[in-house]
């Protein structure tokens, strides 16, 4: 397909491309534009380029547009390249917390744990009750299997937030910290209230679907 469109329509495809690059800061190939949708979760490439466009049109400021189509790749699963989009971001706007947060949080999904705890922790420095990065924080420290630290933080959040699904987050991700460290009891405290909550639903098949593989065989591991 990909060949085809390069041979058939060489002049448009050159011109989607250079557009592609001049408004969403990523020179992409055009087989990254053809997804195979069997690998498609929850978004496509298709679906970025098109916010991207309508951006654009509406004469969204640059910035934002950049941020929005950065998002749109993440949720794609495509990081590099959002990670790129990023760099134009910080680029013409150095500092930018959401962009500094979406970096760190892409870098969790990359399984670049240690980086992305590291850029969450001095946007937390700055402000503690930045909830993404909290949030960030913790999947890093789960990817780095610090299950006491993520108690401690988790328990923090759950103080500074008076948010419910704020409050709903924290309470999961210390849960899981709880039965990782093989302290059911007190894991199943939180599992209860999370169970209780409409908005939590999402968080307890995790849990459950975590917590049902370790019953299946998986030895807890000892308290550390």
């Amino acid at each position: 397909m990909v060949p085809y469109l390069e041979e058939a329509y060489p002049q448009d495809v050159a011109e989607l491309l250079e557009w592609l690059e001049a408004q969403g800061g990523v020179r992409f190939t055009p087989g990254e534009l053809t997804p195979d949708p069997r690998n498609c979760y929850v978004s496509t490439i298709r679906d970025a380029v098109a916010e991207l466009v309508t951006d654009v049109a509406n004469k969204t400021g640059r910035v934002e547009t950049l941020f929005g189509f950065a998002v749109n790749l993440k949720i794609s699963d495509i990081y590099e390249r959002a990670q790129e989009v990023i760099d134009h971001i910080l680029a013409e706007a150095p500092g930018h917390e959401a962009a500094l947060e979406r970096r760190a949080s892409t870098w969790t999904f990359q399984q670049r744990f240690a980086e992305a705890a590291e850029l969450a922790q001095q946007l937390l420095s700055r402000n503690p009750r930045l909830w993404r990065a909290r949030q960030t924080l913790t999947s890093a420290y789960e990817g780095l299997q610090q299950w006491e630290t993520i108690i401690g933080f988790t328990t923090e959040s759950l103080r500074l937030f008076e948010d419910e699904y704020d409050q709903l987050s924290a309470r999961a991700g210390r849960c899981m910290a709880y039965w990782k460290l093989g302290r059911l009891g007190e894991s199943d405290e939180d599992l209860k209230v999370l169970q209780a909550s409409e908005r939590a639903r999402s968080m307890v098949k995790r849990i459950l679907r975590e917590r049902g593989t370790k019953e299946a065989g998986s030895q807890v591991p000892a308290i550390r």
